[in-house]
């Protein structure tokens, strides 16, 4: 699924932009299935506080109380991966913006074809991520994390605990095995029921443990170690030899 966000003040525009991307999103329809939805904010302020669980946000930068571009500053605090696209009459206003990462900008009124290009670069980008990164549903919010952030995973009771790096931890209430299907399965390998962890922090092991190179010490059990051996020597070797 595909969550877009347009935030704009001006209803004409926004029901305009909305009506592209629905006829968007039929055109590619007849090439691959590509599920979507999207939700409309007349201004930052409602749109704030639901930002996180967006994969494009198409943001005005003239809005009234808390433009565009301050409304870009606290989005990346909230949402680091979506892809942002400005909105503007005037294209010098979106220079600004780029230092929120963001990915293009529209000039008012909206080129379909412009539209087109940015759009097949944002579903292009957004289906490569999917392949590298997992959400996490946290503290009410979705979170889209990338791989290489997770050094480990812990099952306690019914909940997931991700180990990230920086010393971040977020919790999930959901299946183990189910969180496992959607991870990359050379990479993330059970040294024993509580743990999956990512080959790429594996600092060494030996018949007892899994150290990682933050020094966080994980056991090793009997019925996982063959296993849990043999998957890490072949995605390192694999990973010597590129």
């Amino acid at each position: 699924m595909i969550n877009i966000a347009i935030v704009d003040d001006e209803p004409e525009f926004a029901s305009l932009l909305e009506s592209s991307l629905l006829e968007y999103f039929k055109e590619e329809q007849t090439r691959k299935d590509v599920p979507f939805h999207i939700d409309v904010y007349p201004s930052a302020i409602l749109f704030l506080e639901k930002c996180s669980g967006y994969n494009i946000i198409f943001m005005d930068i003239d809005l009234p109380i808390i433009n565009g571009l301050t409304a870009s500053k606290e989005l990346r605090e909230k949402n680091q991966n979506a892809i942002l696209i400005y909105c503007t009459n005037y294209a010098r206003f979106a220079v600004d913006g780029y230092q929120y990462n963001a990915s293009d900008y529209l000039i008012k009124p909206v080129n379909k074809q412009h539209l087109k290009m940015t759009m097949d670069k944002a579903v292009e980008s957004i289906e490569s991520m999917k392949k590298s990164s997992i959400t996490i549903s946290s503290d009410k919010s979705k979170k889209i994390v990338k791989l290489d952030e997770i050094q480990y995973i812990e099952v306690k009771g019914k909940l997931l605990y991700y180990h990230l790096t920086k010393d971040r931890v977020l919790m999930e209430r959901r299946a183990l095995k189910e969180v496992s299907q959607e991870l990359d399965g050379s990479r993330f390998v059970r040294c024993n029921h509580c743990y999956l962890v990512n080959a790429d922090f594996v600092k060494e092991f030996n018949e007892d443990n899994v150290i990682l190179n933050s020094g966080a010490v994980l056991a090793m059990s009997r019925n996982k170690k063959k296993e849990f051996q043999e998957k890490i020597t072949v995605y390192l070797g694999s990973h010597f030899l590129l």
